[in-house]
């Protein structure tokens, strides 16, 4: 009922054309903060009159947003199965581990078999999309994440790689987040690529899709 409530205000501001709208958007920090920006600005350049209301949380709290239609759209990175959502693939990134300067393999030409099971960590929040892939990535290693050492969860990708270029631990982390660190030394790359990732646009299924809507899908290159 609350979709087909959603979908009715849609459909009035529709008739309003491309002039004036609302669209509520809601985002995985990664997407976010550096993937979506530079997409929006070219999107509100040519339709300054939707309003567009961002909304940043953790991939399960985005596809719950959509689910109960608290978001028009979701922008999420990793894996969901709800069937009352349409996902489509958009781009993706690559995760990675890095380390600071001052820890002890971050000047070690070759790194011990076990090591990934004899360095701290610190990891996002349970239900975030980036731990979710590391867990996949941990487990084709037949490993798991109680056989490491967890020393702090965070749920901001800004503090965990800040943390990280102080201390003495690792983390797992988009290589869009740490891109400026590792170009600057303050990070240390171990190993090559942990996984690869894709991102993904979530939709209500019983959503009408608005005017505004479409036209951001096309303006990000993904038209329905």
């Amino acid at each position: 009922m609350l979709a087909r409530a959603h979908a009715a205000e849609q459909v009035l501001r529709d008739l309003a054309g491309l002039k004036m709208g609302k669209l509520v958007i809601a985002v995985s920090q990664t997407v976010a903060n550096y993937w979506l920006p530079s997409r929006l600005q070219a999107f509100q350049a040519a339709h300054p009159g939707i309003d567009i209301d961002v909304r940043i949380a953790n991939t399960e709290r985005v596809a719950a947003d959509v689910h109960e239609s608290q978001a028009d759209i979701g922008f999420i990175e990793g894996d969901i199965d709800d069937g009352a959502l349409s996902v489509r693939r958009i781009d993706g990134d690559t995760l990675v581990i890095v380390v600071g300067q001052k820890h002890p393999f971050a000047r070690q030409r070759r790194l011990p078999a076990d090591w990934l099971t004899r360095t701290p960590w610190i990891l996002r929040e349970p239900g975030s999309g980036t731990r979710r892939m590391f867990e996949l990535a941990l487990k084709k290693r037949d490993l798991r994440l109680a056989d490491l050492t967890v020393q702090l969860e965070l749920a901001s990708n800004e503090a965990i790689q800040t943390a990280i270029e102080s201390g003495f631990c690792a983390t797992a982390i988009s290589d869009l987040v740490v891109e400026k660190s590792l170009a600057a030394k303050t990070l240390v790359r171990l190993e090559g690529e942990l996984a690869k990732r894709s991102f993904y646009i979530l939709r209500h299924k019983e959503r009408h899709v608005s005017k505004a809507e479409a036209a951001l899908l096309t303006s990000i290159g993904a038209p329905k």
